[in-house]
């Protein structure tokens, strides 16, 4: 371990406990039973097996295919990358700021968590992953089973993508994304802390359960959604976009602007905006709810697409007065009851309202104007 050592060809080391300084570039190939340290004044190439293995370089860290029964840290001041597969049996840590890491071989295989700390990075798992990141850089992770990931992909403009497959859900932490946020989840999303996104969120869960209903939540672009039953929410305003086929519930702290599809026999939509509604094309197999909590021209419901609902519609006008409903667009197709009530101490000032083919109006409250037209 002396650090004037200059290892001129590969190093391969057999032992309980090694160590290996060099003051150049390192190539070490490993098979300790113990614990193992490495340290490169430059460039370090790591490979074989070892119980603990801590490594630092002055350059860049290539890990062959490696098996680690304990913990890995490794630290260095270079691009990680690998060129085999990496098993680590205990928690992995990464320390590269500024540098790219690259550790997404199908093959590797992270038991304990994962924490990266680089640039742009890459990270895969052939199974479940606990990942948390503080990274810089666009950010892709992948698992083959469940992913919780966590932390924050910051610079403007830096993407957050992750993947499972198999039946792996994903769940996520407390995570700042400076840039888009795309989930692609083989199981249900969830979380268990707040999701800030800076730029647009695609969630695509085909069939599962999506519940992203955190108070804490800041969605500052548009998100897609598709999955099945689904719970999204937004500290601020919020925009929406559904394609569920499940029971469907939006709130959004400020204005809610919602479309999309909630289909699958009785599936209701669910939506509550804590300023004012507005609807795009909007389909909705069962029921709809809307509530809208904005005073005067804060609040209200407009619309910019048709709405067809195969059940009742309830708009109710909560602690926010003198709401406008602006329902009139010329493809609105209510099949069951439409309503429009007030809560809290809000009400209805103007009320409009159009239907394609017939109309039934349930309870409807409103202190200036209501103007209803049906073709039939």
């Amino acid at each position: 371990n002396n650090a004037t050592n200059d290892f001129g060809g590969s190093v391969t080391a057999r032992g309980t406990n090694i160590t290996l300084v060099d003051a150049g570039a390192l190539v070490a190939a490993l098979t300790a039973t113990g614990n193992s340290t490495l340290t490169a004044g430059t460039t370090l190439g790591v490979s074989g097996s070892t119980h603990g293995l801590t490594t630092s370089a002055g350059g860049a860290t290539t890990l062959g295919s490696t098996t680690v029964g304990g913990n890995l840290s490794l630290t260095g001041t270079g691009a990680v990358t690998q060129n085999g597969p990496l098993t680590v049996s205990g928690t992995t840590l990464i320390s590269a700021a500024g540098q790219s890491v690259t550790l997404d071989n199908a093959g590797n295989d992270f038991t304990g968590a994962v924490t990266v700390t680089g640039a742009t990075t890459a990270l895969r798992d052939s199974n479940a992953l606990t990942a948390a990141l503080a990274t810089t850089g666009d950010t892709t992770v992948q698992a083959g089973g469940d992913l919780i990931v966590s932390g924050t992909v910051s610079g403007l403009g830096s993407d957050l993508t992750t993947t499972t497959t198999g039946t792996g859900s994903t769940q996520f932490g407390t995570t700042t994304v400076g840039g888009k946020l795309a989930a692609t989840s083989a199981g249900a999303v969830t979380q268990s802390g707040a999701l800030t996104v800076t730029d647009t969120t695609t969630l695509t869960a085909t069939g599962q359960a999506v519940t992203l209903d955190n108070a804490g939540n800041d969605f500052t672009g548009a998100v897609t959604v598709t999955g099945a039953t689904t719970a999204l929410r937004d500290s601020n305003a919020l925009t929406a976009a559904l394609a569920t086929t499940g029971d469907t519930t939006v709130q959004a702290g400020g204005d809610l602007v919602v479309s999309g599809t909630v289909s699958g026999a009785g599936s209701d939509l669910t939506l509550d905006a804590g300023g004012k509604m507005i609807l795009g094309a909007t389909t909705v197999a069962g029921n709809l709810a809307s509530n809208t909590r904005g005073a005067g021209n804060a609040g209200g419901v407009t619309q910019t697409g048709a709405l067809t609902v195969a059940g009742t519609a309830i708009f109710t006008a909560d602690t926010g007065t003198n709401q406008d409903a602006g329902l009139t667009y010329a493809g609105n197709d209510f099949q069951g009851n439409l309503s429009l009530t007030a809560a809290n101490g809000g009400n209805w000032r103007n009320v409009s309202v159009t239907d394609a083919n017939s109309l039934t109006l349930g309870n409807v409250t409103a202190s200036g104007t209501l103007d209803a037209t049906a073709a039939q």
